[in-house]
């Protein structure tokens, strides 16, 4: 796809959820648990560090700082931090943000007797910076910093919001949006919306969006079986792109059981839906 000047650029790394697939059967949409980057004013972000995290090392400068936002801990979201080789061999910051709650939390996943190595052995320091329930900061070219309510038009942002554990037991979830130049790109991946205050919740922090990133692990079928899992069916993504009004809709975290012919059938419900909508990809790169 073509650039387009001053377009957020959007690159799916990985799309699916609860654990990595392969097979002939997961070719189209890929088999890797969720990573996205964001690029905005010659950096890149990146979002969330399950097993598609190896493939991003290509898009990344070699001096430029990596700034990794993790929207939780379960397994899916961090089983390919410890694997992804950027960070044992970069002369440049590693910037690891994520709840304040979860700091303390991080570096069993990367300790014997489930790693090989300690982490202070394997790479070099990385910075952990601990995110309150509901902050806003701005890239001011050097670093990230606290700003206003209203995020200037000239600058990066990024803003992060926890949901509670209703919408992703046990420990919630963080959702972050990226905006610049009045252009906005939102990552709510692990969120059930199904409680109305936290549907009311992400309708207002997803309003306008260009692109919304959305949890759509169940067919709506599928759903009444699972619910309280902290997931979303595609009905619900579909519903909650209506209400915020967004551009575009990418359907995200897929269940490992379903095929590239099932969800080709799913993707081709959700436009029936919403005709804005596609489910996300592996390699592929949007510009909104």
């Amino acid at each position: 796809m073509k650039a387009v000047n001053g377009a957020l650029e959007v690159v799916f790394f990985g799309v699916r959820g609860s654990r990595p697939v392969t097979g002939a059967r997961h070719l189209t949409y890929g088999g890797n648990t969720a990573c996205v980057a964001v690029r905005a004013r010659g950096k890149w972000l990146l979002f969330d560090a399950g097993s598609g995290i190896t493939h991003a090392e290509h898009i990344l400068g070699e001096n430029e700082t990596i700034d990794l936002f993790l929207s939780h801990l379960h397994h899916d979201h961090v089983m390919g931090l410890m694997f992804f080789p950027a960070i044992y061999r970069r002369p440049a910051d590693v910037v690891i943000h994520l709840h304040a709650s979860l700091l303390s939390s991080l570096e069993p996943y990367w300790s014997r007797p489930y790693f090989p190595m300690e982490r202070g052995e394997a790479c070099p320091p990385l910075r952990l910076v601990p995110l309150d329930d509901h902050v806003l900061m701005a890239w001011d070219g050097n670093r990230w910093a606290p700003c206003a309510d209203t995020p200037p038009q000239d600058r990066l942002c990024v803003e992060a919001k926890r949901l509670p554990r209703a919408a992703h037991p046990s420990d919630g979830v963080m959702i972050y949006k990226v905006m610049d130049s009045g252009r906005a790109v939102v990552y709510a991946t692990d969120v059930e919306l199904a409680d109305e205050e936290i549907v009311r919740s992400v309708v207002e922090f997803a309003r306008g969006a260009t692109l919304l990133i959305c949890d759509a692990h169940f067919s709506d079928d599928e759903y009444e079986a699972y619910r309280g899992w902290g997931h979303s069916s595609i009905g619900m993504a579909v519903e909650l792109a209506r209400q915020a009004e967004v551009g575009r809709l990418a359907l995200f975290h897929h269940a490992p059981h379903r095929d590239d012919l099932a969800m080709e059938q799913l993707e081709k419900e959700a436009r029936r839906a919403f005709d804005r909508a596609l489910a996300a990809r592996e390699g592929l790169r949007l510009f909104c």
